[in-house]
């Protein structure tokens, strides 16, 4: 399955496979669950299809996905999941390391897959995305396995499913919801996905401290101020220290759009209405209106208790309303803002930090993000080549921008990587500190260097921006120069030529 050509902005499940991360869109997910003590292997039937599985009485063919892709296999772990997907009009389970999260995708985002992709697998992949820190590639599921070849390896269940399906006959008029699972805490919740616009990590969020009884604050997202809170407030639950798993659910709330903090998105399931039981007897009140029912989930043998909340009563009438107001206030007092910034070219960059100075590349320039690989040093190579790395068969020169600016190079941690960048089919990898992550701003934030930083340095950069929301200085580098002027260098590459007298880019761009 791949992206609707009507739709701007697409869902994506992503999960991992041999530490790479894959996307598969939402409406392809029929659910998430983690794998059965038991997989009836099927005879004959090719290396990567690891048999059937019983699910609620249906039978489910299930295909080992790093198998089918040709990745190293290895031990299922307690992250591993089976992910049930829709191929050719049948129901069918695909092993994974993990599943991360849910993302929205803007399809002006999608890329071609990677020129370098193993043959072998490039009919499975049909785009890629770039992270911050990684390339999302996205699967299209509807060619990891054909139609005939599930009918015959599924051949053998149809009398089970035959027999199955006699006692789902009520099941079947049954109206089947689709859910998505959080915890807030320990205790497990879901929501409705009909009422989720996205799922984003935790932003930026600005407090409002005549507010704060009700809300952490507000946040920015695609040119709308939204008001945001924890949660597990709403159910008296104390908020969580964030953490890498720490995810907002933007709502819309009749006609309320607002982002709900919780502490990990955990699975999306489907579960029948007649599933939902309704709450016990000694829950009542407010609770009682908030929560729609409890569901009971097994997993490997073990029971547990999903709390389905009912989305238009987390909030009184009274917050309601009032965030309402609050959501037509901050938009009105950005209509100004959106207006000027509509006249103005938006690009997408990524955004690093060289030494305690924010750069940042245009994205379609960036080729993938990496790791820090083995470097093979290269005999009378200029001092801003660290050397070279082998990536998947291409040999590729990797530069320390921290050199090249003339900033004194960090050590390398774990969060140092290399941008991997092409132009006019030259590729080169710049070694950066971290990497902070994609924004899309508008090309008039950024101004040509000013008179304090002349000469050989204005070849590297493309232009200087301060962001109102974040304060801070941003250097767009021009990678086009960079390359050239690399190629050329004649080794009298220094500060001096830079035209940087003493000190950082920081102290010449403070007057910005």
């Amino acid at each position: 399955m791949k992206l609707d050509p009507n739709s701007e902005i697409s869902q994506f499940v992503t999960f991992t496979l041999d530490k790479e991360v894959f996307g598969v869109l939402i409406h392809a997910v029929e659910e998430i669950i983690t794998l059965p003590e038991k997989i009836t292997p099927v005879p004959k039937a090719p290396s990567y299809f690891s048999g059937m599985i019983n699910l609620r009485g249906e039978v489910i063919s299930v295909i080992d996905l790093k198998k089918r892709l040709s990745l190293p296999s290895e031990e299922y772990s307690d992250s591993t999941r089976i992910m049930i997907v829709s191929i050719s009009d049948a129901k069918v389970g695909m092993i994974v390391d993990s599943v991360s999260r849910v993302l929205p995708i803007a399809a002006s985002d999608v890329r071609p897959p990677p020129a370098i992709m193993h043959q072998s697998n490039a009919a499975y992949i049909f785009g890629s995305v770039q992270q911050s820190d990684s390339v999302l590639l996205l699967l299209d599921t509807d060619q990891l396995i054909s139609a005939n070849e599930l009918a015959i390896y599924s051949q053998s269940t149809t009398d089970d499913n035959a027999t199955a399906a006699r006692g789902l006959q009520v099941s079947s008029v049954v109206k089947e919801r689709i859910l998505i699972g959080f915890k807030l805490g320990f205790q497990n919740y879901a929501l409705d996905i009909n009422y989720i616009e996205e799922i984003i990590e935790l932003p930026k969020i600005t407090p409002v401290p005549e507010m704060s009884h009700l809300i952490e604050g507000i946040f920015h997202q695609r040119n709308q101020a939204l008001p945001i809170l924890y949660l597990g407030n709403q159910f008296r639950l104390p908020a969580s220290e964030p953490t890498e798993e720490t995810t907002v659910l933007i709502i819309n709330d009749s006609g309320l759009v607002m982002g709900y903090i919780v502490d990990q998105i955990t699975e999306v399931f489907r579960a029948y209405e007649n599933e939902i039981i309704p709450p016990p007897p000694n829950v009542s009140g407010r609770s009682a209106e908030q929560l729609e029912g409890i569901l009971k989930v097994t997993r490997n043998n073990s029971t547990e208790v999903v709390m389905a909340l009912n989305v238009e009563k987390i909030l009184s009438d009274e917050e309601h309303e009032y965030l309402i107001q609050l959501n037509e206030g901050l938009n009105e007092a950005q209509e100004d803002q959106s207006s000027q910034e509509a006249s103005s070219e938006i690009i997408s960059i990524l955004k690093f930090h060289v030494g305690e100075e924010i750069f940042a590349i245009r994205v379609p320039d960036i080729d993938e993000i990496t790791i820090m690989q083995k470097m093979i040093p290269v005999p009378k190579s200029p001092p801003f080549v660290n050397g070279v790395i082998n990536l998947r068969g291409d040999v590729i020169t990797i530069i320390d921008l921290a050199k090249v600016f003339g900033n004194i190079p960090q050590p390398v941690t774990e969060k140092t990587r290399i941008v991997i960048v092409s132009m006019n089919e030259q590729k080169a990898g710049f070694q950066v500190d971290r990497v902070i992550g994609i924004e899309h701003v508008p090309f008039s934030l950024f101004e040509k260097p000013s008179g304090l930083i002349r000469g050989q340095y204005n070849l590297f950069v493309e232009g200087i921006g301060r962001t109102p929301d974040k304060d801070e200085v941003i250097i767009l580098m021009d990678i086009e120069e960079i390359l050239i002027q690399s190629e050329s260098y004649d080794g009298e590459w220094g500060n001096h030529l830079l035209g940087v007298p003493e000190g950082d880019v920081s102290e010449q761009t403070s007057s910005l």
